[in-house]
């Protein structure tokens, strides 16, 4: 929602300019902005599609608090 909220604030705005003028802030080129915005919002993807397994070992059943199954 926040990227949308951007990309709006980007278009919207400033009809007379280039988006990567637009995006600028302050006196850190839009560019720069840009690029930031896109590695972030990358990271987040990586982080959240990125494979793993699942270490906790039955936690609503009566084991030992702390008990982690081996990964295999």
């Amino acid at each position: 929602m926040l990227c949308l909220a951007w990309l709006f604030r980007v278009t919207a705005f400033a009809p007379g300019e280039s988006r990567l003028d637009a995006a600028a802030i302050a006196s850190v080129p839009g560019a720069v902005v840009a690029g930031l915005v896109g590695t972030f919002y990358a990271g987040v993807l990586v982080l959240a599609f990125w494979p793993r397994e699942r270490e906790a070992k039955e936690e609503f059943r009566e084991t030992e608090a702390g008990d982690w199954k081996e990964s295999k």
